[in-house]
Order: structure tokens, then C-alpha cells, then sequence
């Protein structure tokens, strides 16, 4: 948050403008600032991950970001609220709150949002060795970021680089698939924060590589066609209630089409207008 607070624009970072690489330029521009090197923070959207009580969010909120805090912890959301009613009133851009589980499905309709949001935040969520987890976010990360989005996460150095539980694996390897990243000099981070090893700070930029893009368009093509395909399956099938095959959410188990004595039977029992049972 710090580091942030000092970037009047985007462009004041000589790793981010390279990240952005004249993303934010051009026709999409219209109605955003002009700021240093041509780009700006003001009229954007963005999403900070895991945000607690909300620092990151209320900097880019007074730099112009229209921001979403997010977290998953109903408390935490609580004083999130609270915190940043207090600290983002005019002139900074309002901020809003909502619950965001990692790895949950489609986050950018759970938050409410059309389309990718131009920035996404995270400030220390990466820690310890649970690549789960790890997954679980860089999911989430892929599903919020667009061939536009930039990523940042700040993060504290716990341990040595080659230590078991190194966060270096989640930056190096979990991410490297999807992620083009670079990271900020340790020269524009603030004194206390320069030194190598446990302790010092990290700031990750991260921009979505095209085949990463490219594959999720395809993957989600896939599913709709598989997601098609079952729902004609189940109109041939008769349709409602009791007609076609399909898959059970949990433990794959597979639903079987009603035996004739068991449709027999549920017409019956509509005609006696009795309680209808389900025929397992």
C-alpha cells in the first residue's frame, strides 16, 4: 500500500508501464485522465483479494479506482465496511465490499461486474506452503483478468529463496503458466522494505499471457458445448422432472431414467392428486 500511494500514475513505475505495455492507451481510453506517460489510475475498475481491512483498496481509491474489497471471512467483511466508509469519502472514488471465496465459480458476476476489472490487488495473502490454496487463487486471478488486467501483489519475504516454504514457488512456479511477471525494483520500495532474504517485500506485476487467454476461451467453449449437449440430451429424453440422464454434483454418481412401473406409478399419482414422491 505504501509503495502504491507513491504511483500517480501508472506509468510512474518503469515495471508496471512495461507490464501494461500500452494496454491502457488507445481507444479504450475514452473518459480516463491522462496521467503520466499517457496512462492514468482515475475511472478504472478494480479488485483487491484477500483485503482484511482494506489499506490497498483505500490508496487506489484516493488514486481515482473505482474498487471492489473483497474477503472471505464474514467478520473480517464487517470491519472491511466500516473501514473503508471512513477513509474513502469524497475526494476519493467510493469503494464497495463483497465476499469472494477463492476458487469460487465465476467471481465476476458474483462481484457484480460486466466485464474484467483493469487492476487486481492482493497485499500479503501468500504464505506458507499449501499449493491448494495456491491454486485456488491463481484461479481466481485467471478468472478476473482480461488481456488488459494488471495484477499486483505485495508480499512479505518470510523465508530464504530455497527454503521448503519459500513463497518464491507460488510467484516462480504456480503462476508461471498463466502470468507473465515482473517485479519492482527493491530500489522504489520504501527503506525499511529493501533488504534481501526474510523480511523484506516483494511487489509482483503480472499481466495474463495470451496462450493462458486462449486456452480458458477454449476450455469455456468446451463447456458449453458439453453444457448444450446435456441439455438436449435430457429433452430427448422426455424432459422435466423425470426425463434424460445427467450427472450428480457431488461424487459423480449417475442419475438412471425412471423404470416404466415407476412412471406408472407417478401418474397415479397425479390423478389421485396425492403428494408426488421422488422415484429414486
Amino acid at each position: 500500500a505504501e509503495w502504491l500511494s507513491r504511483q500517480a500514475a501508472p506509468g510512474t513505475s518503469n515495471e508496471v508501464a512495461a507490464a501494461l505495455d500500452g494496454a491502457w492507451t488507445g481507444g479504450r481510453e475514452t473518459g480516463v485522465t491522462v496521467g503520466v506517460g499517457g496512462i492514468s489510475w482515475r475511472g478504472r475498475t478494480g479488485v483487491e483479494l484477500g483485503a482484511g481491512l482494506g489499506l490497498p483498496s483505500i490508496v487506489a481509491s484516493r488514486l481515482g479506482l473505482e474498487m471492489v474489497a473483497t474477503d472471505g471471512d464474514d467478520d473480517v467483511l464487517e470491519l472491511l465496511a466500516d473501514n473503508l466508509a471512513a477513509n474513502t469519502a469524497a475526494p476519493a472514488t467510493p469503494a464497495r465490499v463483497s465476499r469472494l471465496l477463492w476458487g469460487s465459480h465465476d467471481p465476476l458476476a458474483a462481484l457484480g461486474l460486466t466485464s474484467p476489472p483493469d487492476l487486481v490487488l492482493a497485499s500479503d495473502v501468500v504464505y506458507g506452503n499449501d499449493p491448494a490454496k495456491w491454486r485456488q487463487l491463481v484461479k481466481t486471478m485467471c478468472d478476473l483478468s482480461g488481456p488488459h488486467t494488471l495484477v499486483i501483489i505485495g508480499n512479505v519475504q518470510r523465508y530464504p529463496v530455497h527454503h521448503p516454504m519459500a513463497e518464491t514457488k507460488f510467484f516462480d512456479a504456480a503462476t508461471a503458466a498463466d502470468f507473465h511477471r515482473r517485479e519492482v525494483s527493491a530500489a522504489d520500495l520504501h527503506p525499511d522494505f529493501r533488504r534481501t532474504g526474510g523480511g523484506g517485500c516483494v511487489v509482483h506485476v503480472f499481466r495474463r499471457r495470451p496462450e493462458s487467454l486462449k486456452r480458458h476461451r477454449e476450455e469455456q467453449e468446451a463447456q458449453n458445448r458439453a453444457t448444450g449437449k446435456r441439455s438436449g440430451e435430457e429433452e430427448v429424453g422426455g424432459g422435466g422432472e423425470l426425463g434424460g440422464v445427467c450427472t450428480a454434483a457431488e461424487g459423480g454418481k449417475e442419475e438412471r431414467p425412471p423404470t416404466k412401473k415407476a412412471k406408472s406409478r407417478h401418474k397415479s399419482d397425479k390423478l389421485k392428486t396425492t403428494t408426488r414422491k421422488t422415484i429414486k
